[in-house]
Parts: C-alpha cells; structure tokens; sequence
C-alpha cells in the first residue's frame, strides 16, 4: 500500500470514526495523489471533513485547497438536489397512497456523521405491490423512461436518475438467492403495511441488502472505498437492534457469507475501529480470516475506481462479453471468497442477460 492510500485511509477514518489524526502518516504525501484517488472512490468530501483537523502546515497547498472544496460543494448540491427531487416524487406518491421505500445510497447516508459528504448517483426506491402504478405516476409528471431491466425501470426526472425497484435482490440465474429476494421482500412489506410517503429501511433490512449488494458489485463490477464506507458504518452504528440469529442463518446460507467476514476484517484493520464498538460474533468470525485474503480483497477494492464502474457503453452484446471477461479475469473471487466454481455464476449470468 503507498503513501497516497494510507493518506486516504487515515482521513477516512478519523472522519467517520474520530480515530485521533496521526500526523506521520500525512507529513510529506503528495496531496495531489491523495485527492484523486479519493475523487475516484467517491470519498473526497469525507476525507475533507478530516482534512479540516489538519495543522495548516500539513495540509495541501491553496490552489489544490480550493480544487477540494469545489469538490465537496459539488458533492453537497448533488446530495441537496436529489433530496429535493425525491421530495417531490414522494410527493406526488403520497397523494396516491403510494409508499416509498428508500435503498441504497440516499438511505445509507443517515448512517454518516455528515450525511451530505456520502456520494450518490442516483435515487433508488421500492414500492411493492404499486411498481407498475408508480412507473405509470412516474411518468405522468413528466419524468423519462430510459432503461426497463429485469430488476428496475430507470426513469430522468429534473436531471436526476430514478430507478424503481420490482426486486430487492438479483435472482435471475441465481437459485441461492431466491430464499434471500423472499426475505427482503417480506421485511420491506411490513415495514411498508398501512403506510404512505417516505419510508427509511430498519437495520434489519438495510444490514442484509448491503451484504448482497456488496456481493453483487465485488462479482462483477468492483467494490469502491465508498462501499467499505458503509459497511464500516453499517457494522460500527446498525446492529444494535438487528436480530443476529436470523442475519447469522442467512449469512450461512448465502454466498456472500466468507464476503461479510473478509470486509468485517478490512474494517478492524483499516479503519481502525475499535473492535469492542463492532457485533462481537462478526469480529469472531473475521478474526478467522486470513491477512493474505484480506489484503488481497484490499488491493483490488484500492485499485478499483468510481470512474470504472461506470458503464462506457449501452450495446447489449458488448456489456455481456466485458461482464464474462471481467468475472474470469477475477475467478480468485469465486475460488477464494466465494468458495464456488466460476461458471456457477459465469453461465447462468451471461445467458441470463440476453432477456434484459
């Protein structure tokens, strides 16, 4: 690891966990290198909070001072105007008695001592039983429909991407996450019964949709700092009144079980949290996983960016032959993490996408 990701690391830390500053590890890095990588992780605006904290001898010159804080008001705004736009969107659902379960990162965002500084890139909402009453709502007040998947419809609503959710999970070519989509499902219903407007998820749910989100996005897109951000937030602030029999039968039946431990172990080393302020029975279980593999994990999170998990293209045949080469460039991740075969997923994933 270089000077740059220690720097990033160290900010990271002291700003979500008010780990105290150590100043030998940001004297004389090049600060430069240090802002981009956090722009490409997506945690620039958090590493400023600590950035903040900073003697004004040890913080980067003025002109790249200011280059940050543009950043970080542009992070801001950004998080301000989807907030505003899904206020008006629930708006108008609530007026049909529509309720809006909220995923992802708008929702997590609550979960960060400054909820502003948690990058977003667009807004993704659940409604249940009114999916199809809620596109329909969509684009009566002008939203536009843009994508149709298997698991959303993506719709452009005053500049901002809107994704409404009919799964939770992904369990197109995938049987073992049938049982897991059945469980979201349920948790989100009763969360959502008898209710309208805006609702935030429980920790119950949120603690076992980042586990699968965090699986899906390290099989085939790469996992970010930004994710081990809120799974270190998640672990440090979301357990207190999860029911850890349930999340610990899930968690063993799922692929993503050996997942959960290996980034429960990057976040006691790398975040330096304190391990009594984390469930004690995750720890138990990290505290089984090898250095090699967590710091395998961590080099690939490291080298994996914001910038290249977003998609160059829309050409359907293009997006299933880098998506194969992708999961056989990394088949460690099923041998290593995942504890399968590769064409397990490979296969089912590929041909799957023909449908959409």
């Amino acid at each position: 690891m270089d000077a740059s990701q220690v720097a990033v690391l160290h900010l990271v830390s002291a700003a979500l966990f008010d780990v105290e500053l150590d100043q030998t590890k940001l004297k004389d890095v090049e600060w430069p290198k240090v802002f981009s990588l956090a722009c490409s992780h997506g945690v620039a605006a958090i590493c400023f909070d600590a950035l903040e904290r900073l003697p004004k001898e040890l913080r980067p010159e003025r002109p790249l001072l200011l280059q940050w804080m543009g950043v970080v008001n542009k992070v801001e705004n950004d998080f301000l105007e989807k907030k505003r736009v899904l206020d008006e969107v629930v708006q108008h659902m609530e007026r049909s008695n529509i309720c809006v379960y909220l995923l992802k990162g708008q929702s997590l965002s609550r979960y960060y001592p400054n909820p502003l500084h948690r990058v977003s890139s667009d807004l993704d909402i659940y409604l249940g039983k009114d999916f199809e009453e809620g596109n329909s709502l969509l684009e009566s007040i002008g939203a536009r429909r843009v994508e149709a998947y298997h698991r959303h419809v993506s719709f452009v609503y005053n500049g901002v991407t809107i994704e409404n959710h009919c799964m939770l999970s992904d369990t197109k070519g995938r049987k073992d996450h049938v049982m897991l989509e059945k469980k979201l499902v349920e948790i989100a219903g009763d969360e959502m019964d008898g209710r309208c407007g805006l609702v935030y998820p429980s920790n119950r749910f949120s603690t076992l949709f980042v586990s699968w989100h965090n699986e899906s996005h390290f099989m085939f897109e790469g996992l970010t700092l930004r994710h081990l951000c809120d799974w270190a937030l998640l672990l440090r602030c979301g357990f207190q009144d999860v029911d850890m029999e349930e999340f610990l039968q899930i968690k063993r039946s799922s692929s993503f079980g050996k997942l959960i431990d290996v980034l429960t172990a990057i976040v006691i080393r790398y975040f330096e949290v304190p391990v009594e302020s984390l469930p004690e029975v995750l720890v138990e279980s990290a505290q089984r996983i090898p250095a090699e593999l967590s710091d395998k994990v961590m080099n690939d999170v490291l080298n994996a960016s914001e910038e290249n998990l977003v998609k160059k293209h829309r050409l359907p045949i293009k997006i299933k032959i880098d998506l194969a080469r992708k999961i056989l460039k990394d088949k460690w991740k099923f041998n290593e993490v995942f504890e399968m075969s590769v064409w397990k997923v490979l296969i089912p994933k590929v041909l799957s996408s023909f449908e959409g």
